[in-house]
């Protein structure tokens, strides 16, 4: 009975300790890396069709800089950087913004600029027509920073547009007006027209 006994405590002790062992390496155990970055917000600003402009930190000028574009969208920030979509290979400026655009956006004047291939430049309308991020990687292609863009600025260069929008009259009031829209980045336009000013009119597509 008493042999019984001790050998029922060591059984428990036994299983005490390796519980205890279990939770210590557990606890041991690196927490998943969080993705550095946030493509919700928009630290990068799009100035020209070539230049992006980037709060550079330590080490700007020997990082590496890819833009990401998904014209469907689908983009997606891991541990290891963004996925999803194509991108291409940004290339840092060492002079910095140029001095018009120092003076256009002085907010922007202490930023690094990266700099599109000449090749790729008449591929940034299509770009800007999807979902848009820029990653930053240290020389071991270790993920440092992602967002997204804001793009103002590329929009003013690429698609200045002064005219009239909305309903514009050609000469003779007689005839049907035309319409005018600036949406330079839109994949689709739609016009509802309605026969009168009634809540429960129904729109004509």
């Amino acid at each position: 009975m008493i042999k019984l006994k001790q050998r029922s405590f060591a059984a428990g002790c036994c299983a005490l300790l390796l519980i205890v062992l279990l939770a210590l390496s557990a606890a041991a155990q690196p927490a998943p890396t969080a993705p550095r970055g946030d493509l919700t917000k928009a630290r990068a600003h799009w100035l020209t069709r070539d230049t992006i402009a980037w709060p550079q930190g330590a080490g700007a000028a020997t990082n590496t800089y890819r833009l990401f574009f998904a014209p469907a969208g689908g983009l997606s920030l891991t541990p290891a950087g963004i996925s999803g979509g194509d991108a291409l290979a940004l290339t840092y400026d060492a002079a910095g913004l140029s001095p018009t655009l120092r003076a256009k956006f002085p907010h922007l004047a202490s930023f690094a600029a990266l700099k599109l291939s000449p090749a790729d430049v008449d591929k940034v309308p299509a770009i800007l027509q999807g979902q848009i991020a820029l990653a930053e990687m240290n020389a071991q292609g270790q993920l440092l920073a992602a967002t997204s863009l804001q793009l103002p600025g590329v929009l003013d260069d690429l698609y200045t547009y002064t005219g009239a929008l909305g309903v514009v009259w050609r000469g003779d009031r007689e005839l049907a007006p035309a319409l005018k829209l600036w949406a330079p980045t839109a994949q689709s336009v739609r016009l509802h027209l309605f026969a009168d000013a009634r809540a429960e009119s129904v729109a004509t597509v």
